[in-house]
């Protein structure tokens, strides 16, 4: 069929505004394009560990409002301590056993549905202070009390764990910027005997992550066990 004599030049014309908008970078899009998920490249989000410290409290402990309080350079605030030196070497690491996934059949369909075996998180921390507030902590020990004997820390066979409250925070100096972990309810224990076998003296202990109303529940009813608090969330 003829094109008609207007029909080309409206066609030109269309063409022509499409160019000039994207070149202007303006989108031209009849329909909005779908919001998914809304996430990006942020390279402004990458962040390196150089430093960092522990924070310890007496479980369901809440943080602080003005997160500043926990910056690494911080003794600490409130019911909050900072732990002190822990090992450069062996930094704060985390474990999750469990949560295997398994897929269940219908007798009309394969793969009907999946279900996930239990979870435990854990992480793993390695004091270098060799002082007795600390081991008392770490090892959940005791001093001697007659005075007319030997002091030190006195430890049994088996350290009883304690509930804690925790928050693991780290420092990037090239940034300027916080990045830290916050558990609530931890049941710690001593990890082992201490290790002579690094530049420090390391005194070990591991933190079982457990749930804790005192962060808001899910959409679901969830209750949560960690919160992560990224560098937008410090203040100084």
């Amino acid at each position: 069929m003829p094109m008609k004599k207007n029909e080309g030049s409206d066609t030109k014309a269309i063409e022509e505004e499409g160019i000039e908008a994207a070149e202007a970078g303006i989108e031209t899009r009849d329909d909005p394009a779908p919001a998914g998920f809304g996430l990006g490249t942020n390279s402004k989000a990458l962040f390196q560990p150089k430093r960092g410290t522990v924070f310890v409290a007496p479980k369901d402990t809440e943080l602080p409002t003005d997160l500043s309080k926990l910056l690494i350079s911080c003794e600490g605030t409130g019911a909050w301590s900072n732990l002190g030196h822990t090992s450069a070497d062996n930094l704060p690491s985390w474990d999750s056993d469990g949560g295997d996934a398994t897929s269940k059949d219908s007798w009309k369909t394969p793969g009907a549905r999946t279900t996930y075996d239990a979870k435990t998180v854990s992480v793993s921390v390695k004091s270098i202070q060799a002082d007795a507030k600390t081991l008392k902590f770490i090892y959940n020990g005791w001093e001697q009390a007659d005075p007319a004997k030997p002091k030190g820390v006195v430890m049994s066979l088996d350290p009883a764990p304690r509930d804690i409250a925790m928050v693991v925070v780290s420092y990037d100096p090239g940034t300027d910027s916080n990045f830290g972990m916050y558990m609530p309810s931890a049941s710690m224990k001593a990890d082992g005997m201490p290790d002579l076998s690094s530049d420090f003296v390391e005194f070990g202990f591991k933190a079982n992550a457990q749930s804790s109303n005192v962060l808001p529940a899910g959409p679901n009813g969830q209750e949560g066990a960690f919160m992560l608090l990224t560098p937008e969330y410090f203040t100084v």
